[in-house]
């Protein structure tokens, strides 16, 4: 369904006649480019597509996570509304799955029940807002617009990359000019076919680069072979690069064969042996290989990809080969390029280790924030990763990121049950955007006793 005046919700599986519904309300001032809804309840669906038709240019239906994940590989959404409670799994939990997998989607959750566990679990999982059923059409309007007011820029199907597809969850997520431009060169590279040199410093993510290219080219089908060329002994390379006659007769396949119709990745191609890199020049030019031993010549189709962490020439590279890889290029950015990246990044990191570990997620506090983009951090996005499992490990941020960030554990843990009943509904009054009345709804007490603790804490309205 497109057009601005979309009154259907597509789906992969069933469809809902909602075409001859009539939206309740005018046109309002904003606009959400498109909407995913996942929910199993056809009921619900019709009656919220009907409330967001005329506001949305599209939007589609999943039953399921299974058809949502589907509908994901071939685009991005600009929001995700999606049920609690599914028949597979919890809509949370599935958010937060794929969270750590790079989905940068926003999201709201619908849900009957509301308690301090769901709403933990909510902003771990990045949650925009959580509307409860029945649904409300103004309090469901009003979410939307915010989210719209908040939302400037709508996704390009390119800017997210399931886990499937590429390693976007190891640093290539971001929306910082310099990201942006990154991906924008990464897809033109990927309809080429020649060899490419990725450069830049250590935990930029060159090998997530390359991944990144090769899920978006035509070989996305076939193998992705990654070499750490620093391993590979001169006097066995060629055997373990283009394989060996056995004993018995057969021909061992080598890594280039097993990279065939794919990607081979040569990482840290700097320390490839002089000897080796003009053995690999052949294989590149010719796309012909010889297994050692054999007298027959193989036929290939391979790309490769360089990747270095030091500035290369004919120097430090044979020429002739240097020159053939070289044929393409792309630079890798520091973190400290892409400040405005961080905190992403590190969200992203901090949701994909709680799920893994099933432990509660830290989370990271605006000072904390802050701490962290100050920092240089030497060893870019993989020291990042590696600070941010230390601290879910350790349930806290060491000093210089230790500013104001806790996890919910230690706050339960640590605090007397006022200062956890606040810490709740401080929690709740963020995620309705403080509506006071829905907070309210949502935690089963008056609006009065609400407003009567806000005022003993000094909130103000």
């Amino acid at each position: 369904m497109n057009g601005a005046s979309t009154t259907g919700a597509k789906n992969s599986g069933t469809n809902i006649p909602v075409k001859n519904l009539k939206s309740p309300l005018k046109a309002g001032s904003f606009l959400i480019n498109s909407v995913l809804i996942i929910d199993y309840d056809e009921t619900t669906v019709r009656k919220l597509t009907r409330m967001i038709s005329l506001n949305c240019k599209h939007v589609e239906w999943a039953k399921t996570t299974e058809i949502a994940e589907e509908k994901l590989k071939g685009q991005a959404f600009d929001l995700i509304i999606i049920e609690n409670i599914l028949p597979d799994m919890s809509g949370l939990e599935w958010l937060m799955s794929w969270r750590g997998q790079g989905l940068v989607s926003d999201a709201i959750v619908m849900t009957r029940s509301f308690d301090l566990d769901t709403a933990i679990y909510a902003m771990q999982a990045g949650v925009r807002d959580v509307l409860k059923k029945p649904l409300n059409v103004e309090r469901t309007l009003k979410s939307l617009e915010q989210f719209s007011k908040l939302h400037l820029r709508p996704l390009a199907p390119h800017k997210y990359i399931p886990l499937s597809q590429a390693a976007a969850k190891t640093g290539l997520l971001g929306n910082s000019s310099v990201m942006r431009a990154l991906r924008d060169k990464i897809e033109l590279l990927a309809k080429q076919d020649d060899a490419l040199l990725i450069t830049g410093e250590t935990g930029t993510g060159k090998e997530s680069a390359a991944r990144m290219l090769h899920a978006l080219s035509e070989r996305a089908t076939g193998p992705f072979i990654s070499v750490a060329c620093a391993s590979l002994n001169p006097e066995t390379a060629a055997a373990e690069l283009f394989g060996f006659v056995a004993a018995d007769g057969s021909i061992k396949d080598g890594l280039i064969m097993r990279a065939n119709k794919g990607v081979l990745c040569l990482n840290r191609v700097n320390d490839l042996a002089p000897q080796v890199q003009g053995v690999l020049l052949k294989a590149i030019e010719e796309q012909v290989i010889r297994p050692v031993g054999s007298p027959q010549t193989r036929t290939i189709s391979v790309r490769f990809i360089a990747a270095a962490n030091a500035t290369l020439s004919t120097a430090t590279l044979e020429p002739d080969f240097y020159h053939r890889i070289s044929a393409l290029s792309l630079t890798m950015p520091r973190l400290s390029e892409r400040v405005g990246d961080i905190r992403q990044l590190a969200e992203s990191f901090m949701a994909q280790f709680a799920y893994d570990a099933k432990m509660p997620a830290l989370e990271i506090s605006e000072k904390g924030a802050n701490l962290m983009a100050q920092y240089s951090w030497p060893g870019n996005v993989r020291e990042l990763k590696n600070t941010v499992k230390k601290a879910l490990l350790n349930q806290q941020f060491d000093t210089p990121f230790d500013g104001g960030t806790q996890g919910k554990k230690s706050l339960i843990k640590n605090h007397a049950l006022d200062q956890v009943e606040r810490f709740h509904i401080q929690d709740v009054l963020a995620l309705t955007l403080g509506n006071r009345a829905e907070a309210a709804r949502l935690l089963g007490i008056s609006r009065k006793t609400i407003e009567r603790k806000c005022a003993a804490w000094g909130v103000k309205p």
